[in-house]
């Protein structure tokens, strides 16, 4: 996979995890909110640390 390829795989992911925020938020649902930050902070601490 290429450096351009795996940014754009990473950028849609980063969207779909914001999506799921805030469908959560707009739902009042803070156990999903909760679950998706937990989720989001993963994936920042591997993906996005990296990219910068």
């Amino acid at each position: 996979m290429s450096e351009s390829e795996r940014s754009d795989r990473v950028r849609a992911i980063a969207e779909g995890i914001n999506a799921m925020l805030a469908f959560a938020d707009q739902q009042e649902d803070f156990v999903l909110a909760a679950k998706v930050a937990d989720v989001q902070a993963v994936f920042s601490e591997r993906y996005v640390a990296v990219d910068g």
